[in-house]
């Protein structure tokens, strides 16, 4: 994930050792999905007949603030930071959904499909490949 998405941005600060993190809307909540649990809903999908044009959210049906997220990133992480708003990582309103959360339930009911990889677990792990992969990242990068 780039540092255009918010939790690339936030970790990637927080592992540069910055103790002020510069991010966008605080109030804007999202439904996270690990990676490793999204393509074992796209594997069952291909597996399953006919339900070629239904809709089904690979999500887990709870969303965070990114203001939560942050909290619970610097828990995961051990640190202590502050958030410092940044007008330039603001997306314009019209542009800006306030709260993306998913309806599992036709997930787990057509393909058997539930998340296993918790939020702190995700983080976890996304932080740790984050480290692995520094130099692929600059904490302070702004896309325009």
């Amino acid at each position: 994930q780039s540092t255009r998405a918010v939790t690339a941005t936030m970790l990637v600060q927080l592992l540069s050792g910055k103790k002020e993190i510069s991010l966008g809307r605080l109030n804007t909540r999202r439904d996270l999905t690990y990676v490793s649990d999204v393509v074992d809903g796209f594997m069952r999908a291909g597996t399953v007949e006919a339900i070629e044009g239904k809709v089904i959210q690979l999500g887990t049906g709870r969303s965070v603030s990114i203001e939560e997220l942050f909290t619970i990133a610097c828990r995961v992480l051990g640190v202590c930071a502050t958030v410092m708003p940044d007008t330039r990582r603001l997306r314009p309103d019209a542009s800006e959904v306030l709260e993306l959360q998913s309806d599992p339930s036709r997930a787990l009911e057509l393909l058997g499909w539930r998340p296993t990889v918790g939020l702190e677990e995700g983080l976890e792990r996304t932080a740790s490949w984050l480290r692995e992969n520094r130099n692929s990242y600059r904490p302070d990068f702004l896309y325009a």
